[in-house]
């Protein structure tokens, strides 16, 4: 359950609930055992009072006020017109982010080599799916899209540092250094 918190009162409740399940089972499984049965049934019992008289019962949510209040707003009637106002405008539209720089790729390209390093290990790197490295990068600079991620590993690949082979998963493509 998404975001289901556990207090002190539905913690008990649990608790002497399933004891008293448990003796119940006990009971029924293994007749010759009642005495154990009615030990176990009586400490969950004794369990769900202690509960119910040691903890409150949790409250209510609040409900908003259902009082009005009027707002009354006034009206100036007055308008003037400043003929001197010359109003500058230009309009400009940005669509999409701004592109990286040559010195934020190579950002991005060490990022991306650091992260790959890890999984070096005695001369022998391992492949790594683009969804791990995309995940990995973002967690040194959460602002990365998964294309500047790509367009740097492209990069890598170009200039021979890393590897990339095809595979069928999610994102197409393994990685590793060389």
């Amino acid at each position: 359950m998404k975001g289901a918190h556990v207090t002190l009162r539905n913690f008990g409740m649990g608790v002497a609930s399933s004891l008293i399940a448990a003796g119940f089972g006990l009971w029924i499984t293994e007749p010759k055992h009642w005495i154990s049965a009615l030990v176990i049934a009586g400490a969950g019992v004794a369990a769900f009072v202690a509960t119910y008289l040691l903890t409150k019962k949790p409250a209510p949510p609040a409900t908003p006020s259902t009082v009005h209040q009027d707002v009354k707003q006034e009206v100036s009637p007055q308008v003037t017109i400043n003929p001197q106002f010359n109003p500058q405008f230009n309009p400009s539209i940005q669509i999409g982010v701004a592109h990286p720089t040559e010195a934020d790729h190579r950002r991005i390209e060490s990022l991306v080599m650091e992260f790959l390093k890890q999984y070096r290990k005695l001369d022998r790197s391992f492949p790594q799916p683009l969804s791990v490295i995309v995940e990995g990068v973002r967690r040194s600079d959460p602002q990365l899209t998964e294309l500047d991620i790509v367009e740097a590993l492209n990069s890598l690949c170009t200039k021979k540092l890393i590897v990339r082979r095809p595979m069928e998963i999610e994102g197409g493509y393994v990685y590793w250094l060389l």
